[in-house]
């Protein structure tokens, strides 16, 4: 019964587009010889208006149709020969050849076309030309005089007049086979990856729903596992991704980010990022490793609105196009900047919220979302600042397009149901190792532990213990972390029971197995475990190893993220901000401890207002904690 009904109203909407096409393009249609209206293709030849030239005598020439008429005074030719007025079509618009054999035209001619009756508000004909029928048309030069166009020129060529009102047809018409295509699953091509096999092999695999609602692929590009995914339906989704996934790149990047920023379009599952995916677009993310990583593309009011919003600068554009012969891209940037100035784009914000779950509510939005895009792009037009042929006409634009607003939600009304099934793509990454846990522990029960030494004093050194609330390290009790962050005193121990000296790892180099040895005030040896241990020393997948950053100056970086661990190979390098670090943002951990493989992101710092690209997420193969203990020897 839906499919009856539904191919019932689209029958529906063509016949009543076809009926108003056909009233509309009665002042324009062909006529025969005798005059009477012909619905068939005469040959040009019989159509075609022959008229002798005399040199001295003025002439004129009418299409055998009346709608084109040529006058030739006498002093704007030389020779005597033929005019003729031949029927053409040039760019896929009809019109008129105007010819002059045997004679020259040295001064000017004038052309008059018929001007049929205007519908309210209609702007006069638009006339055209090119230079040859296979060139691009031309806005004329032309004014109204009487009931009639008129242009005078120095040249002939291909001439051609259209009403406002014929062009909106064109453009209803157009309008409809896009919807036509959004109907139905859209003509997306599915997307290529390259070294498809090699990220198999790499341990990654991906599952998926079934159907075309999205297409997607996996392989390897710039040794980085890459996943692209195609949006299969003629509108545009919602495309939320989960950590694991980085965004990477979409087609239309720069347009669609602009108008996205108009729609908010926030995730369903906190923690999860949303990018808006026009119909055909591709979407790269870049996959990390993590054990599993979704991306669902789902019907969404942001995209809806979307949609809405690209529609409508396609069709601007398009107009621009068949009316001026303005470059699409040229006419998209001028309206886009305009139209982010206008105050009706509040309206998306609102309409975003909107709770769509039934077809029915998605045809209706979406016709709503078409009027306001098409509302807002009117407004935006009468500000847009046009240079060229297309500011000469922008009042017939705004004309046509004022109309498009009340005539699209019918169009809309005989679209297919919308489809709300979602469309899920998952990553499963390759079976990481945990991170492995190692304890520092420099004693037995008795004394030190073999391979461990004592080193000399610290020439005078005195740590003060008064704020000591034990090594932020520790995995046990007993620890110490005392004096200033200049001392590097952060993993120590009592060197014995009731004595007022600590014994402390060299926290920049986990090979060092010589304590290093200071007086120490203020010391209680009853000092609490953390109860959330933070590693001394990290191992990541790459073999490179870093120190905790107990405090010092270091570089920054304009997303704000601080420098938490440094290089333990490259001190140097890593403090003054020339080589990487592990980031994290303020009051955030520096470490992904969410599955068992550890994470950390990884890159450099300098100036405070730097750009730097993204950091990087490494995988943890190992990190250092040190023990509880009291040490009871002598």
């Amino acid at each position: 019964m839906m499919s009856a009904m539904v191919t019932s109203l689209r029958v529906i909407w063509r016949t009543w587009l076809a009926v108003f096409v056909s009233v509309l393009l009665v002042p324009f249609s062909a006529c025969t010889v005798d005059g009477s209206q012909s619905g068939g293709k005469p040959d040009q030849d019989s159509l075609a208006a022959h008229v002798e030239v005399v040199e001295g005598r003025d002439a004129t020439a009418r299409s055998e149709d009346g709608s084109l008429t040529v006058e030739l005074p006498s002093e704007s030719f030389e020779g005597s020969g033929e005019l003729r007025i031949v029927p053409a079509v040039a760019d896929g618009v009809e019109g008129w050849t105007v010819e002059l054999e045997g004679a020259e035209l040295t001064g000017e001619a004038t052309l008059s076309f018929s001007m049929p009756g205007l519908a309210l508000g209609e702007p006069p004909p638009l006339v055209r030309w090119a230079p040859a029928i296979d060139r691009r048309l031309r806005i004329a030069d032309a004014t109204v005089e009487g009931d009639r166009m008129v242009v005078r020129t120095s040249h002939f060529s291909f001439w051609s007049a259209i009403s406002w009102s014929r062009l909106r047809e064109e453009v209803l018409a157009w309008i409809g086979q896009q919807l036509d295509a959004m109907s139905a699953l859209a003509g997306a091509s599915d997307p290529t990856c390259a070294d498809e096999e090699v990220v198999r092999t790499d341990g990654y695999s991906v599952s998926s729903d079934s159907g075309r609602r999205a297409l997607w692929c996996m392989g390897k590009e710039n040794g980085q596992p890459v996943l692209k995914v195609v949006n299969g339906r003629g509108y545009g989704v919602a495309a939320e991704y989960s950590p694991g996934l980085t965004f990477k790149s979409m087609d239309d990047k720069d347009l669609v980010a602009t108008l996205a920023n108009l729609i908010p379009s926030p995730p369903i599952t906190r923690g999860n990022s949303v990018a808006l995916l026009p119909s055909t677009n591709e979407i790269q993310f870049t996959a990390s490793g993590v054990p599993a990583s979704t991306v669902m593309l789902s019907p969404d009011a942001g995209a809806y609105l979307l949609s809405a919003l690209l529609f409508g600068l396609d069709t601007y554009a398009m107009v621009a196009t068949k009316v001026a012969g303005t470059a699409a891209k040229e006419t998209k940037g001028l309206m886009l900047t305009s139209l982010q100035a206008q105050s009706c784009v509040n309206s998306f914000s609102s309409m975003a919220t909107s709770d769509i779950d039934t077809p029915g509510k998605a045809r209706k939005f979406f016709a709503d979302a078409l009027g306001v895009s098409f509302s807002c792009l009117t407004d935006a037009a009468k500000q847009a600042h046009f240079s060229g042929p297309l500011a000469v006409v922008i009042e017939g634009v705004i004309w046509l397009m004022s109309g498009v607003e009340t005539l699209v939600n019918g169009l809309v009304g005989a679209l297919e149901s919308f489809d709300m099934d979602g469309y899920r793509v998952i990553v499963h990454g390759p079976t990481t190792p945990p991170t492995e846990k190692v304890v520092v522990n420099p004693f037995t029960s008795t004394g030190l532990a073999p391979g461990w030494t004592v080193g000399e004093g610290s020439d005078g050194v005195v740590l003060d213990c008064v704020f000591d609330e034990g090594s932020p390290h520790a995995v046990g009790k007993s620890t110490h972390w005392c004096g200033s962050v200049a001392d590097s005193a952060n993993a120590c121990w009592s060197a014995q029971s009731n004595t007022a000296q600590l014994w402390c790892l060299n926290t920049f180099d986990m090979s060092d197995r010589t304590l290093r040895t200071y007086d120490a005030v203020n010391v209680d040896d009853d000092t609490p475990a953390p109860s959330d241990p933070e590693p001394l020393w990290l191992e990541l997948e790459d073999g490179s190893q870093y120190w905790y950053r107990t405090g010092g100056s270091w570089g920054g970086r304009a997303d704000d993220l601080r420098g938490a661990y440094g290089c333990l190979n490259e001190v140097g390098l890593c403090a003054t901000g020339e080589g990487n670090v592990i980031l994290t943002p303020y009051d955030t951990p520096p470490i992904d401890t969410t599955q068992p493989a550890w994470r950390v992101r990884v890159g450099p710092l300098g100036g405070p207002d730097e750009q730097f690209p993204p950091p990087e997420w490494v995988d943890v193969t190992r990190a250092w904690f040190i023990a509880g203990h009291r040490w009871q020897g002598d």
